[in-house]
């Protein structure tokens, strides 16, 4: 616990200065999608639900819309996701990272006070307030295991499993009877998976190794099911890159998808080789959509037009306008020339002055979830440390 308290006082101590997109674990699921809703689908009042996907029978339903399920009472949202027909591991999907990021934050207020003494913590010339801090860590990281476990009765979400649909992108170019055999490799794969979790050797590198090597089996039994033309169109359909598939905020074929994973994976051009060969593929214009796309704090945007039932434009205009005040902010944050009272003058203003930005894009209501959700994107942009911890560290004497 102690190495994980200095890890978070390094982050804020150091990487203020470059305004750093640093995300805890709940990041892992910002690009994965949001459960499907069927159309038509409505929410039933709790009382009256009696399954966990509503039935409709003639006559007209409620449009089911985002805003109605309250994100900020984790039950009830719960409750609502289950009543619209929502798989279970994807109520999870939606609900941990929301836990994730409330811990993340509470532990990120705790820090941040003290990140301008960690340089004191790692040469040992004081450990004050470190004690407390490391308790009061710990007793955080406890509290988000009983509030998971409040949740789900478990903190382990349940395995999605293997879709062996025609409509499947992953396995649906196979014939049926071989999407069936690959869905129950890949069941086994997940079982094996789980079984090793639970006695999972404590060094790291042994526990890489097992799961590269039960990878590599269920590689090698795949391969032996499909043709080699199959197994390739297989292993890029599964690709890491074909997530984009599914990302929110930009739309590919299936043709652009394969030449993006191909130039990707490929791996010998450079990042300004492969923007080039990308922009020409799509257009610029598409290709800032892409690229967009993939930013975890855009997705966070594009979730909250969709809760107040705005359109995907509001997002995209957020956006703009959040990066061209960061940029501002950091310009503020570098000039070594100007006064800390004027800098931190300035960027009150300019804070001030996009809250007001916001307020004029959502309403009122819109702006008090735009700020609760940007909270700590709005901490790290406007605010910095008293004085850099370093410097004067490679000054002469």
């Amino acid at each position: 616990m102690p190495s994980l308290v200095l890890n978070a006082l390094l982050l804020l101590a150091v990487g203020w200065r470059w305004q750093p997109r640093v995300a805890g674990r709940w990041m892992e699921f910002e690009h994965r999608t949001r459960p499907v809703i069927e159309r038509g689908a409505g929410l039933q009042e709790s009382g009256n639900s009696t399954a966990s996907s509503p039935a409709i029978s003639g006559g007209a339903v409620p449009a089911f819309a985002w805003s109605q399920l309250n994100v900020h009472d984790w039950p009830m949202y719960r409750d609502g996701l289950r009543r619209i027909g929502c798989p279970e591991f994807k109520v999870h999907e939606v609900l941990e990272p929301l836990v994730y990021r409330n811990y993340a934050d509470k532990v990120r207020d705790l820090t941040m006070p003290m990140a301008n003494r960690y340089w004191e913590f790692v040469s040992g010339k004081s450990d004050k307030g470190m004690k407390q801090l490391t308790e009061a860590v710990g007793a955080l990281a406890e509290k988000e295991k009983e509030a998971l476990k409040s949740l789900f009765g478990s903190a382990d979400a349940p395995t999605p499993p293997p879709s062996a649909d025609d409509d499947d992108p992953r396995l649906g170019f196979l014939p049926a009877s071989l999407r069936e055999e690959v869905a129950a490799a890949q069941v086994r794969h997940q079982g094996r998976l789980q079984e090793f979790s639970k006695t999972a050797p404590p060094d790291m590198p042994k526990r890489d190794a097992a799961v590269r090597a039960m990878q590599q089996e269920l590689d090698q039994e795949l391969a032996g099911l499909l043709s080699p033309e199959q197994w390739a169109e297989y292993q890029r359909r599964n690709s890491q890159h074909a997530e984009l598939r599914s990302v929110e905020g930009v739309t590919l074929s299936e043709k652009e998808l394969a030449e993006i994973i191909r130039l990707k994976e490929e791996n010998k051009l450079s990042p300004p080789e492969l923007t080039r060969e990308l922009s020409g593929l799509l257009g610029p214009s598409r290709f800032a959509e892409l690229e967009r796309a993939q930013q975890p704090g855009y997705q966070e945007l594009l979730r909250l037009s969709q809760r107040l039932d705005a359109s995907p434009e509001t997002a995209v205009l957020l956006w703009e306008e959040q990066q061209r005040v960061e940029r501002q902010a950091k310009s503020m944050v570098d000039d070594t020339a100007m006064a800390a009272g004027d800098r931190a003058a300035k960027l009150s203003e300019l804070k001030e002055a996009l809250q007001a930005r916001a307020a004029q894009i959502l309403g009122a209501r819109g702006q008090s979830a735009w700020m609760s959700q940007q909270k700590g994107w709005l901490q790290n942009t406007f605010s910095a440390p008293p004085e850099d911890p370093l410097a004067g560290l490679g000054a002469k004497p």
